[in-house]
């Protein structure tokens, strides 16, 4: 009988520590919200997709608390918004960004006028997430301290120049410096390489490369990902790297592109079957993508340069539930004359398009050959195939 106590008390204080273990707490101070709700979301991966959990607490005294259960660290975020809620958390005045550790015990206060400016403490992926925001802070105010000196410097040359009727020697020296560091522009994708290699498992550093795919090379993802753990490679990021990969390997050049089937703007069927044997330009764009429109006159000089040599556009646009703005937008840039959808069955998905335009280029077998973010080289590289 005393060794069945002794096996129940044991197996109770097991599960105790485990619940301890997994239990998170969030205790906060916010200013003038009293008796409003502040509400707590975090993702979380279902059966299917990823869901998003939310909790919510009254604000007493301008405190509130929140407690729950996690076995794996969560991207979450702190607001006051009531409805709509998931479209409305990129307004950062009343929302605040947090990562959630299994156990964690976090404090945070904020300013109800900007959440933005408030003070986080507790948690290991918290305190990385910080430690990268820290780091890259300081490099942007790095650099916007050598803009200013090269205007300074800048404007003495031309002070010492209208005097002189020459350039100074030594500020031209100081000015070359100061623009080779400038070159180097935005140091963001530099420090998270350093922080990636640092930690290799951070929760938020494979949240902050998930936003940013695009601006790292196959084998630097493929690399990264094999000094993943176990459990890094099962939370949501980390499957979500892991797929990025996989697709990315069917998107490379030489690779079969991947056909689709949709209703063109004139009511045709449009799917790359029906141009095997052209070279095929497949343009992504949007409406209100700038950059797109501001592309297209280019665009259709090279379509009738080349149209009668085996070549055709297919624009793929990313205005679902826009029609009418993609039709007048169509109108307006007089870019009917080759195929034109609208992308409501992920095509842009499957070739991983980032960021528009972008523009994939496919040989007459249908095999990918290129991938342009910009189009500084198309022209040349279309030229070059059509002449050989």
């Amino acid at each position: 009988m005393k060794y069945h106590i002794l096996l129940i008390l044991l197996l109770n204080n097991f599960y105790s520590s485990q619940t301890n273990k997994n239990t998170f707490t969030i205790s906060g101070k916010i200013n003038g919200q009293d008796n409003q709700y502040i509400y707590l979301s975090y993702l979380r991966l279902g059966k299917e997709k990823r869901e998003r959990k939310w909790d919510s607490t009254k604000i007493k005294d301008g405190k509130f608390r929140f407690t729950g259960k996690i076995t794996e660290s969560k991207h979450g975020f702190i607001t006051v918004l009531k409805k709509e809620r998931t479209r409305n958390l990129n307004n950062k005045s009343i929302t605040q960004r947090l990562f959630i550790d299994p156990g964690s015990e976090i404090k945070i206060t904020i300013n109800s006028t900007n959440f933005q400016t408030a003070k986080i403490t507790g948690g290991i992926s918290q305190e990385e997430y910080d430690s990268f925001n820290k780091e890259y802070a300081n490099s942007k105010e790095f650099y916007r301290d050598l803009i200013k000196l090269q205007n300074i410097a800048d404007s003495l040359n031309a002070a010492y120049y209208k005097i002189n009727g020459k350039t100074d020697e030594l500020l031209e020296v100081r000015l070359d410096s100061i623009n080779s560091e400038l070159e180097k522009k935005d140091q963001y994708f530099t420090i998270l390489k350093k922080h990636l290699s640092r930690h290799p498992n951070s929760y938020p550093l494979l949240y902050l490369l998930s936003e940013n795919y695009s601006e790292f090379e196959y084998s630097e993802l493929s690399s990264y990902y094999k000094t993943l753990s176990t459990s890094s490679k099962k939370n949501e990021y980390g499957i979500q790297l892991k797929n990025y990969i996989e697709k990315l390997k069917l998107n490379f050049p030489g690779k079969e592109a991947i056909d689709f089937q949709a209703t063109g703007y004139n009511n045709e069927n449009v799917s790359l079957m029906n141009y095997k044997g052209k070279y095929i330009l497949l343009d992504f764009w949007a409406s209100w993508c700038i950059p797109c429109r501001k592309g297209n006159p280019k665009l259709i000089e090279i379509y009738n340069k080349y149209k009668d040599k085996g070549f055709i556009i297919i624009g793929i646009a990313d205005d679902e539930g826009k029609k009418a703005a993609w039709k007048k937008a169509i109108i307006k840039d007089k870019i009917g004359i080759w195929p034109q959808i609208i992308d409501d069955k992920n095509i842009g998905e499957k070739y991983l398009i980032q960021s528009l335009p972008t523009k994939i280029l496919i040989n007459k077998d249908l095999k990918i050959t290129h991938r342009f973010d910009y189009d500084d080289n198309l022209e040349s590289i279309i030229d070059e195939l059509l002449n050989k």
